[in-house]
Protein backbone atom coordinates (compact mmCIF):
# COMPACT_ATOMS: atom_id res chain seq x y z
CA UNK A 1 0.00 0.00 0.00
CA UNK A 2 0.80 3.48 -1.03
CA UNK A 3 1.37 6.15 1.42
CA UNK A 4 1.65 9.95 1.21
CA UNK A 5 3.26 12.58 3.46
CA UNK A 6 1.13 15.25 4.82
CA UNK A 7 3.31 18.06 5.18
CA UNK A 8 2.53 21.73 6.34
CA UNK A 9 3.53 25.18 4.56
CA UNK A 10 7.63 24.57 5.02
CA UNK A 11 7.51 21.45 3.62
CA UNK A 12 7.90 19.78 6.94
CA UNK A 13 6.05 16.24 7.12
CA UNK A 14 3.60 16.61 9.82
CA UNK A 15 1.74 13.10 9.15
CA UNK A 16 0.90 10.06 6.39
CA UNK A 17 -2.04 8.76 4.85
CA UNK A 18 -2.84 5.73 2.83
CA UNK A 19 -2.94 7.17 -0.80
CA UNK A 20 -6.24 5.38 -1.64
CA UNK A 21 -7.90 7.57 1.60
CA UNK A 22 -6.12 10.91 0.86
CA UNK A 23 -9.03 12.35 -1.63
CA UNK A 24 -12.08 10.80 -0.14
CA UNK A 25 -14.10 12.19 2.64
CA UNK A 26 -13.00 14.62 5.14
CA UNK A 27 -9.34 14.34 3.98
CA UNK A 28 -10.29 15.79 0.62
CA UNK A 29 -9.28 19.43 0.75
CA UNK A 30 -7.74 19.66 3.93
CA UNK A 31 -4.42 18.85 3.55
CA UNK A 32 -1.26 19.46 1.49
CA UNK A 33 0.53 17.07 -0.18
CA UNK A 34 4.06 16.43 -2.62
CA UNK A 35 3.86 16.50 -5.98
CA UNK A 36 6.94 16.52 -8.44
CA UNK A 37 6.62 17.54 -11.81
CA UNK A 38 9.18 16.61 -14.76
CA UNK A 39 9.46 18.69 -18.46
CA UNK A 40 11.93 17.36 -20.78
CA UNK A 41 13.38 19.53 -23.57
CA UNK A 42 14.89 18.21 -26.84
CA UNK A 43 18.04 20.31 -28.31
CA UNK A 44 15.49 22.03 -30.38
CA UNK A 45 14.43 23.93 -26.83
CA UNK A 46 10.46 22.29 -27.46
CA UNK A 47 9.11 20.53 -24.72
CA UNK A 48 7.89 17.52 -24.39
CA UNK A 49 4.32 16.98 -22.85
CA UNK A 50 1.81 13.91 -22.39
CA UNK A 51 -1.75 13.40 -23.26
CA UNK A 52 -2.99 11.83 -19.91
CA UNK A 53 -5.05 8.60 -20.74
CA UNK A 54 -8.89 8.53 -21.38
CA UNK A 55 -9.50 5.86 -18.35
CA UNK A 56 -7.53 7.83 -15.88
CA UNK A 57 -9.77 8.84 -12.49
CA UNK A 58 -8.20 11.97 -12.21
CA UNK A 59 -7.86 15.00 -15.15
CA UNK A 60 -8.40 12.17 -17.96
CA UNK A 61 -7.40 13.32 -21.24
CA UNK A 62 -5.67 16.18 -20.01
CA UNK A 63 -2.35 17.23 -20.74
CA UNK A 64 0.32 17.19 -18.55
CA UNK A 65 3.94 17.50 -17.65
CA UNK A 66 6.25 14.68 -19.71
CA UNK A 67 6.00 13.22 -15.92
CA UNK A 68 3.99 14.04 -13.33
CA UNK A 69 3.01 12.50 -9.58
CA UNK A 70 2.84 12.40 -5.77
CA UNK A 71 5.72 11.78 -3.57
CA UNK A 72 5.35 8.63 -2.01
CA UNK A 73 5.94 8.80 1.86
CA UNK A 74 9.70 8.40 2.73
CA UNK A 75 10.48 9.64 -1.00
CA UNK A 76 12.57 13.27 -1.96
CA UNK A 77 11.42 14.84 -5.07
CA UNK A 78 14.04 13.65 -7.29
CA UNK A 79 13.14 9.98 -6.55
CA UNK A 80 9.80 10.59 -7.16
CA UNK A 81 10.72 13.00 -10.51
CA UNK A 82 12.93 10.11 -11.69
CA UNK A 83 10.26 7.35 -10.79
CA UNK A 84 7.69 9.14 -12.55
CA UNK A 85 9.41 9.92 -15.25
CA UNK A 86 10.54 5.88 -15.36
CA UNK A 87 7.09 4.74 -15.44
CA UNK A 88 5.10 7.16 -17.29
CA UNK A 89 7.71 8.19 -20.34
CA UNK A 90 9.71 5.03 -19.67
CA UNK A 91 13.04 6.69 -19.81
CA UNK A 92 15.32 7.53 -17.14
CA UNK A 93 17.86 10.73 -17.88
CA UNK A 94 19.73 13.46 -15.24
CA UNK A 95 17.77 16.00 -13.97
CA UNK A 96 17.82 19.80 -12.83
CA UNK A 97 15.71 21.13 -10.50
CA UNK A 98 13.81 24.09 -11.13
CA UNK A 99 12.09 25.17 -8.16
CA UNK A 100 9.66 24.24 -5.79
CA UNK A 101 6.22 26.06 -4.68
CA UNK A 102 3.35 26.02 -2.88
CA UNK A 103 0.06 25.46 -4.97
CA UNK A 104 -3.32 26.00 -3.48
CA UNK A 105 -6.35 25.50 -5.90
CA UNK A 106 -9.15 26.93 -4.87
CA UNK A 107 -11.51 23.21 -5.84
CA UNK A 108 -8.25 20.86 -4.79
CA UNK A 109 -6.38 19.91 -1.98
CA UNK A 110 -2.84 21.62 -1.44
CA UNK A 111 0.11 20.91 -2.90
CA UNK A 112 3.81 21.18 -2.36
CA UNK A 113 5.04 21.35 -6.30
CA UNK A 114 8.76 20.64 -7.23
CA UNK A 115 9.64 21.13 -10.61
CA UNK A 116 12.33 19.56 -12.71
CA UNK A 117 13.59 19.78 -15.94
CA UNK A 118 15.96 17.75 -18.34
CA UNK A 119 17.35 17.33 -22.08
CA UNK A 120 16.32 14.25 -23.77
CA UNK A 121 16.24 13.93 -27.78
CA UNK A 122 15.33 10.28 -28.21
CA UNK A 123 11.82 8.08 -28.45
CA UNK A 124 9.97 8.03 -25.20
CA UNK A 125 7.93 4.64 -23.75
CA UNK A 126 5.13 6.38 -22.27
CA UNK A 127 2.74 3.47 -20.23
CA UNK A 128 -0.27 2.43 -22.39
CA UNK A 129 -2.55 2.38 -19.38
CA UNK A 130 -1.72 6.17 -17.94
CA UNK A 131 -0.59 8.07 -21.14
CA UNK A 132 -1.89 8.54 -24.87
CA UNK A 133 1.52 9.93 -25.78
CA UNK A 134 4.05 11.82 -25.38
CA UNK A 135 4.92 14.38 -27.92
CA UNK A 136 7.65 17.69 -28.16
CA UNK A 137 5.94 21.13 -29.14
CA UNK A 138 7.52 24.53 -29.36
CA UNK A 139 7.07 26.99 -26.26
CA UNK A 140 4.94 29.05 -28.42
CA UNK A 141 2.89 25.52 -28.93
CA UNK A 142 2.47 24.98 -25.67
CA UNK A 143 1.39 28.82 -24.39
CA UNK A 144 -1.51 28.22 -27.63
CA UNK A 145 -2.42 25.27 -26.21
CA UNK A 146 -3.08 26.57 -22.90
CA UNK A 147 -5.60 28.48 -24.23
CA UNK A 148 -8.13 25.58 -26.08
CA UNK A 149 -6.80 22.74 -24.54
CA UNK A 150 -7.51 20.99 -20.57
CA UNK A 151 -4.01 20.66 -18.38
CA UNK A 152 -3.96 19.07 -15.37
CA UNK A 153 -3.90 20.99 -12.49
CA UNK A 154 0.04 20.96 -11.22
CA UNK A 155 1.36 20.96 -14.68
CA UNK A 156 -0.30 24.20 -15.70
CA UNK A 157 1.00 25.82 -12.49
CA UNK A 158 4.26 25.01 -13.26
CA UNK A 159 4.20 25.99 -16.91
CA UNK A 160 2.84 29.01 -15.95
CA UNK A 161 5.55 29.84 -12.86
CA UNK A 162 8.87 28.97 -14.84
CA UNK A 163 7.96 28.36 -18.33
CA UNK A 164 5.73 30.41 -19.87
CA UNK A 165 6.38 33.97 -18.06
Amino acid sequence: MEYLDIVNDQDEVIGTVPRSEAYVGQKSGANRYRIATVFMFNDEGKMALQLRSKNLSFSPHTWCATACGHVSSGETFEQAAMRELAEEAGISTKLEFVGKALHDPESHNKFVVSTFKGIWNQEFHPHAGDVEKVEFYSLDEVKSMTEREEFHPQTIFALKKYFLV
